[in-house]
């Protein structure tokens, strides 16, 4: 009885410790008749389990099971699969998956300590590392900004290294948008430090890494950031080398074409710039305002007023909102639309942003009396063209999307082959 208690015991301790085989092997010497009654009812469904997950098709049956749960966005059966069936995957890979599903359910310091235990096997510039560091700025989308913050922070003391930096660089121009001041002109510049610092990491990366379409992405928008940071600061002239860098590097990104048209407006030049980057995907309201602005100038307010309404249309904050409702209201009067009509514009302007100084000024020349000689024309709007930068969002790009287009798929890729 000792002798198959004991075996019982040590092949339990094989089992738990995901040995299967062994524990298999150990089990066909248990005979139940030796063991305890208490101890004997236990044994059944032990060598069943046993049998089960010694099977050569074992881990590959599971792994299917739990991506087929990932894409039904069963996250919380997926964690009690992993619980019972931990030894499906390596350890660093079982701690990138409860990160992901952890942050899919919303929780966050959980899924901040599984990334950080898995990260170290993530390869830099791979789509994982990706998901991983991009998780500091998927807090930034919950309003979670200070959590991000600590994230990234730890990231940058452990493994400080393309991904990361890029990152690292984009939350700051992040959190330099809410500050104001000095504060603001040092977030830019440790912006920049981190975004000079991954230019430079990334061009040392395998060509197959540099060519991965999320981390290209990543790299541009991080470009982008960096392009407003520079105009932020004043630094025309390190801008301007920069976003020739930009255009070689990716020129199907309307980013650099739009700062490249900020620094020249309102010169020809310009213009071909905004035009380039309003006909190329994901332009953002940017080019379109500038556009409108040139139009309005050369007296075709139809044509300023069709611009303007592209870009209401794009995901723009309260400020640009309330400033290209007021331009349109200008268009408007320019086009004699009714008194009622500008008002209404004008009215919704201030509604968007309240204080908006632009809107102020446009409001107040609205009110006073024209002569009849200048009402369809701009001597009466005779305002500064439009203020630049257009800020923060120079281009409709979405924080979510630095995890990739295919993040999903990727997951469950994950998920059956067990490989980051």
């Amino acid at each position: 009885p000792d002798r198959h208690l004991l075996r019982f015991l040590a092949a339990s301790q094989y089992y738990h410790g995901g040995h299967y085989q062994r524990a298999f092997n150990l089990s066909k010497h248990i005979e139940a008749r030796f063991l305890s009654p208490g101890t004997r009812e236990l044994l059944p469904k032990f060598l069943k389990d046993v049998q089960e997950r010694s099977s050569p098709n074992y881990k590959e049956r599971m792994r299917k099971s739990l991506s087929q749960l990932w894409f039904a966005k069963e996250n919380e059966k997926v964690l009690n699969v992993l619980k019972d069936h931990q030894f499906i995957y390596e350890q660093e890979m079982l701690a990138f998956i409860r990160a992901v599903i952890c942050e899919e359910l919303g929780q966050w310091k959980a899924a901040a300590v599984f990334y950080l235990m898995a990260i170290h096997c993530i390869l830099d510039g791979s789509f994982s590392m990706l998901i991983a560091v991009g998780y500091a700025l998927r807090l930034h989308l919950v309003n979670r900004s200070e959590e991000a913050w600590d994230y990234i922070n730890q990231l940058q003391e452990l493994f400080p290294n393309t991904v990361t930096n890029t990152i690292t660089s984009i939350i700051c121009f992040l959190r330099a948008s809410k500050a104001t001041g000095e504060d603001r002109s040092n977030l830019h510049r440790d912006q920049l430090r981190y975004f000079e610092e991954g230019w430079r990491e990334y061009q040392a990366l395998p060509a197959d890494r540099q060519n991965h379409p999320e981390i290209r992405e990543t790299m541009s928008s991080a470009f982008n950031y960096a392009l407003l940071a520079l105009i932020r600061l004043g630094d025309d002239g390190h801008a301007r080398v920069m976003v020739e860098q930009a255009i070689r590097f990716n020129p199907n990104d309307p980013g650099p074409f739009t700062v490249r048209g900020i620094l020249n407006f309102p010169a020809e030049e310009a213009v071909k710039d905004f035009q380039k980057a309003a006909d190329l995907p994901n332009a953002g309201h940017a080019p379109h305002l500038y556009l409108a602005h040139h139009a309005f100038h050369k007296g075709q307010f139809a044509e300023a007023e069709r611009l303007s309404k592209v870009a209401l249309t794009m995901n723009l904050n309260n400020v640009v909102r309330a400033q290209t409702l007021g331009w349109l209201a200008v268009f408007r009067d320019c086009l004699d639309a009714p008194k009622q009509e500008v008002e209404s514009l004008i009215k919704q302007a201030f509604d968007a942003d309240p204080g908006n100084e632009l809107v102020a000024a446009i409001d107040m020349i609205f009110k006073k009396p024209v002569p009849s000689t200048n009402i369809n024309g701009t001597k009466r709007w005779n305002l500064d063209p439009i203020r630049k930068p257009v800020d923060p969002d120079i281009i409709s790009w979405d924080t979510s999307r630095i995890s990739g287009a295919n993040r999903n798929a990727r997951v469950r890729d994950v998920l059956f082959a067990g490989a980051m």
